[in-house]
């Protein structure tokens, strides 16, 4: 039975594999340069890092127009024409640059009228941002070559996290953090485009005006939906700096990257299976995959509440043990995003719904800030109060689709 199961999806089990050595990598880097980082800089300059990440990653977005979801698409659907592929990269990378130079425009002008302290690490995280943003992996996620992902992200983290044991060594270069972060980004890029040189993929053609607009429209959905995710998954962090101070965003980050490695684990299988199902429409195989996701997307939950302690402590020191107390029901995200974002990827945008889905984005970002809000007239702005609104957010997205899937006689592919 599993050596039928691995001939069936040998391609797509090999790519789940080489993601799981980044998974792996993930996991095990932050073991070295949270805690350094932590007491390096201390918890409020740390906090400040991580504020200004969050403002590179709303640009981020808009720099990266949805591009990594409609171009993945597009780049399963045409893998044999080289053509097409030269045409696809060209558009994107151009676009993204274009988008990259308003971006640095707008935040430039933002310092000119209001002068903000500490800017510079705002801009270098942007500058971080975009060229992380220019990393083909949609390209070579829809070629379904995720080895080229492993390679990249790998050497771009251990270059980040030798870069920052070696430059950062007090409280004060915080703005040095960035820089490492864009240096490990740069060199995985020049790596990734010699890949793509090599491959005959890239060849310095123009993209013509009419292609732009072809590209700029058929990304539209997916930008904003991106936009609607970024906005719910850094708001929390922006609230916190503003109204609480820099140290909840430290507390908060911790936690966020406790539960970020489980789920993005269950994040790599969308990777992996997205492009095999957007050209094999399958409801069983679906069905399966999804079972499989919420079966140990429950275990990574149950792993996280018995372990907690030794999680804390093994990624940083006593002082953070506070987080616990909201760490429990943080990790909840893990099961409901995970089954949400397979339901949406492998299930609705497959079968050409991707209208559905953007208005579903759009409920959960109304939902999200509608109990944002309440909280805030009401109680409190607190770490507990805005993950508990963060989740249920993805509660209410995860019932609408499946809700849109009975809509659209899909729920076959789901139970």
């Amino acid at each position: 039975m599993i050596l039928k199961y691995f001939n069936q999806y040998r391609v797509q089990v090999s790519n789940f594999a080489y993601l799981s050595i980044v998974q792996f990598g993930n996991m095990i880097l932050p073991l070295i340069v949270l805690p350094f980082l932590l007491n390096t800089l201390g918890i409020d300059n740390y906090g400040l890092v991580v504020f200004s990440q969050s403002i590179a990653a709303y640009f981020a977005v808009f720099i990266r127009f949805g591009f990594n979801t409609y171009a993945t698409q597009q780049v399963s659907r045409f893998s044999e024409n080289k053509s097409k592929l030269n045409e696809i990269f060209i558009n994107v990378i151009f676009l993204e640059l274009l988008f990259f130079l308003i971006s640095i425009g707008i935040m430039l002008g933002y310092f000119y009228i209001f002068p903000v302290k500490y800017n510079e690490v705002y801009i270098y995280s942007l500058a971080a941002a975009f060229i992380e943003s220019l990393l083909p992996i949609w390209y070579f996620q829809g070629i379904e070559r995720m080895k080229y992902i492993t390679l990249i992200n790998l050497i771009a983290k251990i270059i980040s996290l030798i870069c920052i044991l070696f430059f950062v060594d007090n409280s004060l270069d915080y703005l040095m953090v960035p820089v490492c972060y864009l240096i490990g980004s740069l060199t995985v890029l020049f790596i990734s485009l010699f890949i793509l040189i090599k491959h005959k993929v890239i060849k310095c053609n123009l993209p013509t005006l009419q292609s732009l607009f072809f590209y700029l429209k058929n990304s539209m959905v997916f930008v904003f939906s991106d936009l609607m995710a970024i906005l719910k998954d850094k708001t929390n962090i922006m609230l916190l700096g503003t109204f609480v101070g820099m140290n909840a965003v430290a507390y908060y980050d911790l936690a966020e990257k406790i539960v970020w490695a489980f789920r993005s684990v269950f994040s790599n299988i969308n990777i992996a299976f997205f492009p095999y199902f957007s050209k094999n429409k399958r409801p069983e195989q679906v069905k399966q995959v999804i079972l499989i996701i919420f079966i140990f997307s429950l275990l990574s939950y149950l792993f996280i509440c018995l372990f907690s302690d030794f999680i804390i402590l093994l990624l940083s020191n006593e002082s953070m043990l506070i987080i616990k107390d909201f760490l429990w029901i943080m990790a909840m995200y893990i099961i409901i995003a995970s089954l949400s974002s397979s339901i949406g990827y492998f299930i609705l945008i497959v079968n050409g719904y991707s209208k559905s889905f953007f208005y579903n984005m759009l409920i959960s970002l109304i939902s999200y800030l509608f109990i944002c809000f309440f909280i805030y007239s009401l109680f409190d702005i607190s770490i507990i109060n805005l993950v508990i609104a963060y989740n249920l957010s993805i509660l209410i997205e995860l019932l609408h689709r499946i809700y849109l899937c009975g809509k659209y006689r899909l729920l076959n592919w789901v139970i």
